[in-house]
Order: structure tokens, then sequence, then C-alpha cells
């Protein structure tokens, strides 16, 4: 069960990853940044993502998952969540039993992510925690989100059609039959490369 609430910075100065200058930094840039405290952690080199999750996983009693991407999701659990909510909330089900979902998250302390899961499956959750990229990873590969996409020309700009994921930002040539399309990827908030029917990833600006 879980334990006591506290914040992430404290379990992590009491746990010896952090020093109280290191979390005063960390909590500053927060501040001016409106990013979360553990990426800003990570990015600072202050703590490693493998360090905030057992952390974490150790103060809220729950198991710690170190390589997500090794399990075997039921289907019946990710249709149940589906591929949206579970990026948007980033959230890996991994089967239903009893009532209860067993899944796998990277941030106990945002009740909001368990709440909107909870209400939106019905379900009593019984929660893991990974590493955050490592999670990331292994639901793209759960719900097979890097497949090959489709893109029809109708001309070079705005008669440009793609699947309704995808937001064309240029259309920047047609060679031959392929049509070579710029684009944001809205469900993993990424830009893209579409070439016809292929499917590259571009470096973010």
């Amino acid at each position: 069960m879980p334990g006591e609430y506290k914040r992430l910075g404290e379990i992590l100065v009491e746990s010896g990853v952090l020093t109280n200058l290191q979390l005063s930094v960390a909590i500053a840039a927060q501040l001016t940044s409106n990013r979360r405290l553990g990426e800003i952690l990570v990015e600072r080199g202050y703590a490693s993502e493998d360090q905030i999750a057992r952390c974490l996983a150790d103060q809220y009693g729950y198991d710690y998952i170190e390589d997500p991407a090794a399990l075997a999701p039921e289907q019946s659990a990710l249709d149940l969540v589906g591929a949206e909510m579970a990026f948007s909330l980033k959230v890996l089900p991994i089967c239903v039993r009893d009532g209860v979902l067993n899944c796998i998250i990277w941030d106990p302390i945002d009740v909001s992510v368990t709440d909107q899961l909870r209400l939106a499956t019905g379900n009593r959750l019984r929660i893991s925690i990974s590493p955050k990229s490592r999670l990331e990873a292994a639901i793209r590969l759960a719900y097979s989100i890097d497949r090959a996409v489709a893109v029809t020309a109708g001309g070079r700009s705005s008669n440009t059609t793609l699947p309704s994921r995808y937001k064309s930002q240029e259309t920047l040539r047609q060679t031959g039959s392929l049509l070579w399309v710029r684009a944001l990827d809205t469900l993993l908030g990424r830009p893209v490369l579409l070439v016809g029917g292929r499917e590259e990833e571009v470096s973010k600006a």
C-alpha cells in the first residue's frame, strides 16, 4: 500500500540521491519553466530516471519494473485503456483481474493520472513503477504506434490528407509517387516527416 504522502524532492533528499542545494536549484528552475521536477532533475544530471523511479516505488510500496518492454500486456487491457489515453497519461495496462487493472506508471505522486484511469476504466488499480523513458518506449511497442502511415495527396498544400492523429505543417515536395510532408504527431507530441507510406522521425526543434 502507498505510504505517507511526500513530495518527490523530499523523497530523493531523504534517500541521499539529492542534496538540499540541488533540490533548491531544481525547484527554482521548475518555477520558471513550468516543467515537472523529475524531468529537470534528470536533465541537470542530479538524478537518473532509474533513481527517481526506484525511490518512488520504495516510498509508496509499489513494485518496481526495470524493463516494462519485456512484459506482454493482454490485448483486453490495452483495448480498455486505448492508445491515446495510454500516451496521454503515460500508463501501460498489463491485465485485468477481478475488477483490478494491473498497470505501470512512472509518477505515483500525480494522483490525476490514477483518478482519470479509475474513472475511465471503472476498475480499481494495482500499480507498478518504471522509469519514464522506458515506460514510454514500452507503450509505443505495446500499441504498435510507430507503424507506417499512408499519405494521400490532393495537392501540394491544403489538400494533403493525413490520418487524424497528424497535423500537417508543410508539404515539402512530391517525387514521383512519393509525397513528402512535415507534420506534428499530436498523439506523441513530436514532429515527423511523412514520406508516402513511410514515417521518419525528425529532430525536434
